[in-house]
């Protein structure tokens, strides 16, 4: 098959987006005659002058292939949202760029002087773990009384808080409104908080009003004051209607029909699995617990409170 294509209108072709479109009019007759060879014949022509305009740019191989670097796209395609924004440098990439700090990629495993071996940077086992150190030195202008451990931890604390206070700035400066719109944020997340905790307690105290206008004898029948203003809301049973649905009757009937006379036994699972919880609560319960003694026998060697040990005399008088 010729690699060759003539067409008496040129297609435009878009090789940085990998486009061809194709201006040549459609052959009416043969898309009626023989649709499903026409329309293969126009793609195979349309792809193939793609391909030889892709091989027309310079290629070079990498490894078993030949690539070619496509130039950019000539078609602007449209796009459902605005293009993203970048993100606000930081207050440290504003000041790393000023004095020209590179960041630069750290290896995982550190060389341990003490140890005299490699270890992780971070996490389990990490270099320099402040849990292994089991002492600390007392400075020199230091207080020898106070506690360097929880001075160390305090410190790292306080970094720590820097560091989120750092990082909501960071957050505050990028979003729209500053950090006025932050804080505005967190009010409203402080106030949604408070509202749940103050109907949850307000459900609690309602739901402890219900209990207590139905604790009397008379189920708070005589109860004018709390009848008047009792409206409970609880679930109601929901028969289904004696008729109408003949369909679901019928399928209710058939389900029913197929549970009574199925061979494969119809069970329970979560019946069964309370049921065995139970069973292996009361043999627990029943066993005797090494170490202790059971209950209503005394212990061997003491005697039990209340009664005399035999062959003892009574405190005050003699053995009867």
């Amino acid at each position: 098959m010729s690699t060759t294509v003539v067409k008496s209108i040129d297609p435009i072709i878009d090789v940085g987006n990998l486009l061809a479109v194709d201006l040549q009019p459609l052959d009416t007759a043969r898309l009626q005659n023989e649709r499903e060879e026409y329309v293969r014949s126009v793609t195979r022509d349309n792809l193939q002058l793609l391909v030889n305009e892709v091989w027309k740019l310079p290629a070079e191989r990498a490894e078993d292939a030949v690539v070619v670097a496509l130039p950019p796209g000539t078609t602007l395609l449209p796009r459902e949202k605005p293009v993203p924004k970048p993100r606000p440098p930081t207050k440290w990439e504003k000041y790393a760029k000023q004095k020209g700090i590179v960041k630069r990629k750290r290896l995982q495993m550190v060389y341990d002087e003490e140890a005299k071996e490699y270890k992780p940077r971070h996490g389990y086992k990490r270099v320099n773990d402040e849990k292994a150190v089991w002492a600390l030195p007392v400075p020199e202008q230091g207080d020898p009384m106070e506690d360097q451990f929880e001075k160390r931890a305090n410190a790292k604390k306080e970094r720590v808080a820097k560091n989120e206070v750092q990082r909501l700035r960071n957050i505050a400066r990028s979003q729209k409104g500053g950090l006025k719109a932050v804080q505005k944020s967190m009010a409203t997340d402080a106030q949604a908080i408070r509202k749940a905790e103050r109907d949850a307690k307000k459900a609690k105290v309602t739901k402890a009003l219900s209990v207590a206008k139905t604790a009397t004898a008379s189920m708070g029948v005589h109860d004018t004051d709390v009848v008047a203003k009792r409206k409970e809301k609880g679930q109601r049973r929901k028969f289904q209607p004696v008729v109408g649905d003949f369909k679901a009757e019928r399928t209710r009937h058939a389900q029913l029909a197929k549970k009574l006379f199925s061979d494969k036994p119809t069970v329970n699972v979560t019946k069964a699995v309370n049921r065995l919880e139970l069973i292996e609560a009361e043999e627990r319960r029943e066993r005797p617990q090494k170490g202790r003694a059971q209950k209503g026998r005394p212990q061997k060697g003491r005697p039990q409170k209340g009664r005399p040990q035999k062959g003892r005399p009574r405190k005050g008088g003699p053995q009867k």
